[in-house]
Order: C-alpha cells, then sequence, then structure tokens
C-alpha cells in the first residue's frame, strides 16, 4: 500500500471509530495514543517513531484496528532522491565558455542556489549522469533550432489524422532515421510536417556525427 492508499485507510478506520459508541481514545503521552473499549474493557496503543511527526489521528486508527483485530496495511517506503550532505560535491547543468551545456561541479554549502538548482531537477550526484541528461537537453536544442529553421510556423495538430515525423537515434549503427507517429505525443520529441523536412534533419545530424568522429580519429 503506498502512503496515499494509506492516508484513504486511516480516515476511514477513524471515521469507524468515531461511529463506535464504545470506544474511546486519549493520548497516553505526546506521541503514544490509547483506544479503550469500555464494553469490552480492552484497549489497544499505538506509538510514533521517534524520528516521525506525531498525527493523532493516524494514532487512533491504528489502536483501534489492533483493537477490532483489525490487520494494519504496510505502506511501501517510495524512493526519494536527496541532496548530498553539506561539503559534499553534486553535479548541475550549465556552461561556462561553450556553446553546449555540461556537468558542472559544484559543493553543497545549503546556499539558496543549492536549494534551487535541486528544486529545478538540476542536481545530479555524479558527473556522468549530468553529462547524459546535458546531451540530451543539447540535441534537443538542436532539433527545436533546426525545425525553426524548416518550419517555424508547424506547431502539430494532435485531432486530425496527419502522420507527424520526428528523429530518433539507432544505437547499433549510430545513424538518425526519421519515425512517424498519429496520436502518441512522444514528449520532449520535436515534430516536423513533412517526411523531406525530417530526413534533412536526419542528413544534418548524421554528417555532424560523421565528421566528430573524423576529428576523434585524427587526435
Amino acid at each position: 500500500m503506498n502512503k496515499k492508499e494509506f492516508k484513504q485507510w486511516v480516515k476511514k478506520t477513524y471515521r469507524d471509530f468515531q461511529k463506535d459508541k464504545q470506544a474511546i481514545a486519549y493520548s497516553g503521552c505526546s506521541d503514544v495514543v490509547i483506544v479503550y473499549d469500555t464494553t469490552a474493557v480492552k484497549s489497544a496503543i499505538a506509538k510514533c517513531y521517534p524520528q516521525d511527526t506525531f498525527d493523532y489521528d493516524t494514532g487512533v486508527a491504528i489502536a483501534y484496528a489492533r483493537l477490532k483485530g483489525i490487520e494494519i496495511p504496510k505502506v511501501e517506503e517510495e524512493p526519494e532522491f536527496k541532496r548530498v550532505g553539506n561539503g559534499q560535491e553534486y553535479y548541475c547543468i550549465g556552461k561556462f565558455n561553450t556553446a553546449r551545456f555540461g556537468a558542472v561541479y559544484t559543493l553543497e554549502t545549503d546556499h539558496f542556489l543549492d536549494k534551487a538548482s535541486f528544486e529545478n531537477n538540476n542536481y545530479f550526484h555524479t558527473r556522468k549522469r549530468a553529462e547524459e541528461v546535458a546531451d540530451k537537453i543539447n540535441l534537443l536544442l538542436k532539433l527545436e533550432r533546426l525545425h525553426d529553421t524548416y518550419c517555424p510556423d508547424y506547431v502539430p495538430d494532435w485531432q486530425d489524422n496527419a502522420r507527424k515525423y520526428y528523429v530518433f537515434y539507432g544505437t547499433k549503427d549510430s545513424t538518425y532515421y526519421v519515425g512517424g507517429c498519429l496520436a502518441a505525443d512522444r514528449k520532449p520529441c520535436v515534430y516536423f510536417p513533412t517526411t523531406e523536412i525530417a530526413q534533412k534533419v536526419c542528413d544534418i545530424l548524421n554528417g555532424e556525427t560523421k565528421n566528430a568522429k573524423s576529428l576523434c580519429g585524427a587526435c
């Protein structure tokens, strides 16, 4: 059960407790709730873990469930991406004197800029991961520029039945190809109105890839 489903379970169980005229609840201390059955003369306890924030309704729901022999659902912990410790390194995407975006080494100092990078999803634990995302951003910007060069006024209409064309990369032969779709918007894809324009974009990208390989071979 995820956290949202658990909250719904708490609300329902707490309502059941409120309807039960024989059950009463009180706080034993700041992090304990006790539910008492006046008819059966028995009680059940719910205690908050030290690292958790005490929630009275949740405590009542858990204690009431124990009192009635109702199974308490287990909450699945969802993965959470966290900031690194103070003084530790992380990477964001930016650029200095280059035309392309790349990974920028940064130290976490709990500065407002660190917080801004984290909240804007521009925060990575490793250089490799930051460079992977930077490459995607560079390609997206390149495609958007080519779109604005060859079909600046084109906006795909997802309500019509016209095919839209996009560019994808074949990893086996390191080549860009033209793909098409009717209604599946593969965000953040850049779309072109015709195969001719999309193929021209592919030719440009493939030419740049070939030149880059030639330069690397000459080094």
